[in-house]
């Protein structure tokens, strides 16, 4: 389970960062 809520944070991490680094 702890493994799945880090995934999903990671993903939403990538999501919001993508934008700024670009």
């Amino acid at each position: 389970m702890y493994i799945l809520v880090v995934n999903m944070i990671k993903r939403h991490f990538f999501t919001l960062l993508c934008p700024k680094m670009e």
